[in-house]
């Protein structure tokens, strides 16, 4: 069986496989969930799962997050569809950007196909109204003006409010500095760097592009107290140096893999980059 869930709206998107894993979870408690991303999509594995069932409970379950992204894959879907949509095991997979053709394939073979389009103005109000009642018409008009179609920011901006953050305001001459909050992090200093994460994430900052500057960060850190500074530049070296004072190599190797597994959490469902990353710049990552 297949479910097959698409489109740009990656907030949307991400919440209805949320609740799809959680509604399949709670109806066979004993039956194993396999998640399959872009990075660790394996042919051979996806098939045997299509042609198979648990020995003990009566479905599996796998969440195919974004694998659809090269011509082998759309190739083996398009002979092997059929194994899918027959399986006793429940596939749910989601793309954000599918080509035509495999729209078209997974219509013609899936048992329910939602699209997550960007909604316009007059969509994006009735979302907000119903994400919270209360909120007076003007919020509404700022948060979409600093928001657009990014639900992401704009259930960010709702929370801001809900927590006591009334005055939202339109932030026309913000300037995104990306090295800010990775000087932040560098210096150890979790509520400048959470600031400073929450004021890019309410102007439109993606939560992705904050997260890859940080692992940027990271990774050139682990590099230099290595002994691994070819090719890095003077200025940054240095300032690596520096930095280094303030982290055991323990502490680094956590971060990375605390890094690591906001990433996969993100891509397979389970969080997203800007809660994460929140976590993460407050210590709140294992």
């Amino acid at each position: 069986m297949i479910y097959f869930l698409f489109g740009k709206d990656t907030f949307r998107g991400k919440e209805k496989l949320k609740e799809l894993v959680n509604f399949f979870s709670e109806k066979n408690k004993d039956a194993e969930i396999f998640k399959f991303t872009d990075e660790n999509f394996d042919i051979l594995k996806i098939d045997e799962l299509a042609k198979s069932q648990g020995l003990f409970v009566q479905k599996n379950f796998i969440v195919c997050d974004n694998i659809l992204k090269n011509k082998e894959a759309i190739k083996f879907f398009e002979k092997n569809i059929k194994s899918f949509s027959s399986s006793l095991n429940i596939f749910i997979f989601y793309e954000v950007e599918p080509p035509e053709e495999v729209v078209t394939l997974f219509k013609e073979n899936s048992e329910k196909v939602q699209e997550f389009k960007s909604l316009n103005n007059a969509q994006l109000k009735n979302w907000i109204k119903k994400r919270n009642g209360n909120l007076p018409p003007g919020v509404i008009e700022k948060i979409i003006e600093n928001c657009g179609s990014d639900l992401w920011c704009v259930n960010k901006e709702i929370e801001k409010y809900e927590l006591g953050g009334k005055d939202i305001k339109r932030e026309n001459n913000f300037k995104y500095n990306p090295f800010a909050i990775c000087d932040a992090y560098l210096n150890k200093n979790k509520s400048r760097a959470w600031v400073l994460l929450e004021e890019a994430l309410l102007n439109g900052v993606p939560a992705e592009e904050i997260f890859y500057k940080i692992l940027w960060q990271v990774k050139t850190l682990l590099m230099v107290e290595r002994g691994f500074v070819s090719g890095l530049h003077p200025f940054v070296l240095r300032k690596s140096e520096m930095a280094l004072r303030n982290f055991t190599l323990d502490e680094l190797v956590n971060d990375s893999y605390a890094l690591i597994k906001i990433y996969h959490d993100s891509r397979n469902g389970v969080d997203d980059f800007s809660l994460g990353l929140e976590k993460f710049l407050l210590g709140k990552i294992n």
